[in-house]
């Protein structure tokens, strides 16, 4: 077992970084934030379906201004 490896922390930043991405933009934050409780609240699969579609958009978006 490899103790001094370094993944851990290079994922735990990738991960922080993306966080903050999704929320440095307070309308892409509030975003998020609604459709997250659209998709807790709903009963029905399709609109959870296409929310979560949505929270994909924003998660794109993120990972690619962290990647950039």
């Amino acid at each position: 077992m490899q103790t001094d490896s370094t993944v851990p922390m290079h994922t735990f930043l990738h991960r922080w970084a993306v966080f903050v991405a999704l929320r440095r933009y307070p309308e892409r934050a509030r975003r998020l934030d609604e459709l997250e409780h659209a998709v807790a609240a709903t009963d029905n699969v399709e609109d959870a379906r296409r929310a979560s579609a949505r929270i994909g958009v924003l998660l794109d978006q993120a990972y690619r201004e962290v990647a950039a």
